[in-house]
């Protein structure tokens, strides 16, 4: 299910209940949605992916999202739009966590 725009502030409280949270970012230390896919025996029922603004999350939102478990991955080398990069990860995560 795609979720309406959020407020960041509001869509922390609900992660809770999902297998595997992801927020994809720009800088810092990242996984990448291959290496988490590639997990021999990981099967994730229920997946959250937080797309961002223009420009990418601040430093506190990434900090408050990884407190909360989202996993800053990477959407690799190339700068998506945000309606880009919301069909690249779905399309990635449908394509490889299908059994």
């Amino acid at each position: 299910m795609i979720k309406p725009v959020m407020d960041f502030k509001d869509v922390l409280p609900g992660a809770h209940d999902f297998d595997l949270k992801l927020i994809p970012t720009l800088d810092g230390a990242r996984i990448s949605l291959k290496s988490i896919f590639n997990q021999a025996g990981r099967q994730y029922k229920t997946i959250i992916v937080l797309i961002g603004p223009e420009g990418d999350f601040t430093a506190g939102e990434i900090a408050q999202a990884k407190d909360a478990g989202f996993l800053p991955v990477s959407l690799g080398d190339q700068v998506l739009r945000v309606d880009t990069a919301a069909i690249a990860a779905v399309s990635f995560i449908k394509l490889n966590a299908e059994n």
